[in-house]
């Protein structure tokens, strides 16, 4: 029976992480037109959860990474993305 040959070299080059800031993501459309009973109205759309996130994300790496300011991070994302909604 012949022996494996296993290879290191293959663990150590995936347990390395990725440390390329992400491009900021398009933004979706803060209106959308909505059509009822042949009337069109332009609705208002919040943006989402995951928008915030990646906005929050995009802030911390721009602060440098620090600890501790998940909240603030969220906080300021948010607003800025409702500043685009009026």
């Amino acid at each position: 029976m012949a022996k494996r040959k296993t290879s290191s070299t293959s663990s150590a080059s995936t347990s390395k992480k990725n440390t390329v800031a992400k491009a900021p993501a398009k933004r979706a459309s803060t209106k959308a037109a909505v059509k009822t009973n042949g009337k069109t109205k332009v609705q208002t759309v919040l943006p989402t959860q995951d928008q915030i996130a990646t906005r929050a994300y995009e802030i911390w790496v721009a602060k440098g990474r620090p600890e501790g300011q998940d909240h603030e991070n969220w906080k300021q994302a948010e607003a800025e993305l409702m500043a685009g909604v009026k």
